[in-house]
């Protein structure tokens, strides 16, 4: 099956999304997705070795000549927010089957299946046929499965603000906490949109920085502890059993933690 996924990256929104979507295609293998991104950093490393559409200009005459050019069979839809009537166009320009994933209550009755996994409240009285609500639809990153967790953790505070990090959230750490306990272990994750400059804390013995490491999942599930913002790692930390501080970037973050 041909899957076109639609979605948004930037600095405010983050990367939260794709690695959902993401964590969906490597589970799915047996089906082919495209990704259908609106982004202000097309040549970002996190794009790399993608099937990517990145938009321009009219965003319905795009998505419905590469349905054409890739021979869709489904749509999903993962945005933050859905402008009035967008499902409802997305439907009439493309007559596909449309599966979204939501965040806010911006929910549409021209989705074919309607997911939203957070915790948020009422969740359970939301579940019917084509809307699957709560946290077991949570899609975590397939390998996750294939580390064991550990008893016995080492030595160090693992720190995420996302893949973004719009709030500035870690450089107010460094600055106002990290520095200033320095007889912590902290191993620190730059999210891919993350473009500040964190030279200047080199020098600190205490603090190590993991540029997007492909073993993300292992650093978690060593820590004795993590600070984290309210996304997709705060799943995988919980998954993991590792105790956490959570700092949420907007409300909807903060009903989730």
């Amino acid at each position: 099956m041909n899957i076109l996924v639609r979605l948004d990256i930037s600095k405010n929104i983050g990367t939260g999304h794709f690695r959902r979507m993401k964590n969906l295609s490597e589970y799915m293998k047996e089906d082919n997705f495209i990704f259908c991104i609106k982004t202000d950093d097309p040549e970002n490393t996190l794009f790399h070795n993608e099937k990517i559409i990145f938009l321009s200009g009219n965003e319905f005459e795009m998505v419905s000549r590469s349905i054409q050019k890739y021979a869709i069979d489904l749509i999903i839809l993962d945005l933050l927010h859905y402008p009035e009537g967008y499902i409802q166009s997305i439907k009439s320009y493309t007559s596909k089957k449309v599966v979204t994933f939501h965040e806010y209550e911006d929910y549409s009755s021209f989705s074919d299946l309607t997911i939203n996994y957070n915790f948020f409240d009422n969740y359970l009285a939301m579940k019917k046929d084509n809307f699957l609500a709560g946290p077991e639809y949570i899609i975590l990153n397939d390998n996750i499965h294939l580390i064991p967790q550990k008893n016995i953790k080492q030595d160090y505070v693992f720190v995420s603000f996302g893949g973004s990090d719009p709030s500035h959230f870690l450089e107010k750490f460094l600055y106002q906490v990290a520095i200033k306990l320095q007889n912590i272990k902290f191993k620190v994750h730059i999210g891919n949109f993350n473009k500040k400059n964190f030279e200047e804390f080199l020098k600190y013995s205490h603090i190590e920085f993991l540029q997007s490491p492909i073993n993300i999942l292992e650093y978690m599930n060593s820590a004795k502890c993590a600070i984290t913002a309210a996304g997709n790692i705060m799943y995988e930390l919980m998954y993991f059993k590792i105790p956490m501080l959570v700092v949420a970037h907007n409300a909807h973050q903060n009903e989730f933690a």
